[in-house]
């Protein structure tokens, strides 16, 4: 299976979020129901963001090996697939927060460019 690293991707909406899942992910395991809510608190509108892609995009980010899953029986209610953060992941989102950070520099300059050129 080819490995996905965010050098390849540049900012498409779905490198944003894997980014933001791994970050959620570093901070704890849990569930695709429970990340598409704190991502919501992130303010990543849910409207465009329905469950169905947040279980395709952790499927892909476990065949790509950044993070793992194992399914979890509760009690009561049904059994719950948990993901956690892979070493692969962790390199990810290090990877991902410099080119952002890089790319946040240089859309700094072009805003401030445009906006003197309207003035």
């Amino acid at each position: 299976m080819k490995r996905k690293f965010c050098s390849g991707f540049g900012f498409r909406a779905n490198n944003v979020l894997y980014a933001a899942v791994l970050a959620l992910l570093k901070k704890k395991s849990t569930y695709g129901y429970e990340i598409v809510e704190e991502l919501s608190n992130l303010g990543i509108s849910t409207q465009y963001l329905p469950y169905g892609l947040i279980y395709r995009l952790l499927r892909d980010m476990e065949a790509n090996g950044l993070v793992t899953s194992q399914w979890h029986n509760e009690e009561t209610g049904p059994s719950k697939r948990i993901y956690k953060i892979t070493s692969e992941g962790k390199k990810y989102i290090a990877d991902w927060l410099e080119s952002a950070k890089e790319n946040l520099n240089l859309m700094e300059k072009i805003i401030h460019y445009i906006e003197k050129s309207l003035n």
